[in-house]
């Protein structure tokens, strides 16, 4: 596999811990307005809050996918001037760009599936008329068993890419290797 110079004319190839975690930021700060909206409407009826677990599990997920795969960058990675491409600075396929996200889809899957879960195990009529604040306590009672394990792999698999970052020249992450991508300045792809 042919790799990009870790520096061309003294400049970095390669994206940084700083530029990829705030390109990440500005990327979440496009789903406030949706999820304020969801929650100034949170529903009188479990189908809608199911109906939102599925549309942001699909959203949150399909934007990045979308994003890597079409323009090689979410917004925030192109306002910040970093692209997801191949090793060799060419652009990725959909293939490379779902594998990419593949751990935090199966992950998200199976948080999502346990809420539902939790949702159908509490009381129906006092999770309705529960707050934000009330309604997320009731969950957490109801949780499977197995979701304590889940999320801790959750939180083991985003602890685990910043600090991989800091152990090769070329600054990948675990889904970088995965999706046999990089992260690369806009200039150099």
């Amino acid at each position: 596999m042919k790799y990009l110079p870790v520096q061309i004319d003294g400049n970095n190839v390669y994206a940084d811990i700083l530029r990829r975690f705030t390109s990440l930021l500005i990327d979440f700060l496009f789903f406030i307005p949706i999820f304020i909206f969801f929650y100034k409407f949170k529903g009188s009826s479990i189908e809608y809050v199911l109906f939102v677990i599925l549309f942001l599990y699909t959203l949150t997920n399909a934007y990045f996918v979308y994003f890597h795969y079409r323009f090689g960058a979410t917004p925030g990675k192109f306002l910040l001037k970093i692209k997801v491409t191949q090793p060799d600075g060419s652009p990725i396929g959909l293939k490379q760009a779902v594998l990419r996200s593949s751990i935090e889809l199966v992950l998200y899957l199976i948080l999502a599936i346990a809420k539902v879960m939790a949702i159908f195990s509490a009381d129906t009529e006092q999770y309705l008329l529960a707050g934000y604040v009330e309604r997320n306590h009731i969950i957490a009672l109801n949780y499977p068993i197995w979701f304590g394990t889940v999320k801790v792999v959750s939180q083991i698999w985003h602890l685990s890419n910043p600090i991989l970052i800091f152990l090769n020249k070329r600054m990948r992450t675990l889904h970088d290797y995965i999706g046999g991508t990089v992260v690369i300045y806009k200039k150099f792809a």
